[in-house]
């Protein structure tokens, strides 16, 4: 089953310009599911300016290839961890049997 979720970020002022960084946790029946979320909130004037830098550069919109790859990266790097702290606590559990023996 796959789900998607919009995320809508609303700047009413200049002070709401920057980078935002959250967690959404959305719990289910059997599973806690994390879903990281991060953007860079630009004003339009920024905004236009980067794009068009990008579409120079490399005839893509800012908005379609940095979302992907991050997003990519960032699920890779979860299943990295998630890979290294189950084995580090399997390393663990396997010395504290060998020291109680």
């Amino acid at each position: 089953m796959t789900k998607r979720f919009i995320v809508t970020v609303c700047a009413s002022s200049a002070e709401c310009l920057g980078k935002l960084k959250e967690e959404i946790q959305v719990m289910t029946k059997s599973d806690i599911f994390k879903l990281p979320v991060e953007a860079i909130v630009l004003s339009q004037e920024e905004f236009d300016k980067q794009n068009q830098e990008a579409l120079a550069e490399t005839g893509k919109a800012i908005t379609n290839s940095r979302v992907k790859n991050r997003l990519r990266s960032s699920i890779a790097q979860s299943r990295q961890k998630s890979v290294m702290e189950a084995f580090k606590e399997q390393q663990a559990a396997e010395e504290q049997k060998n020291q109680e023996k």
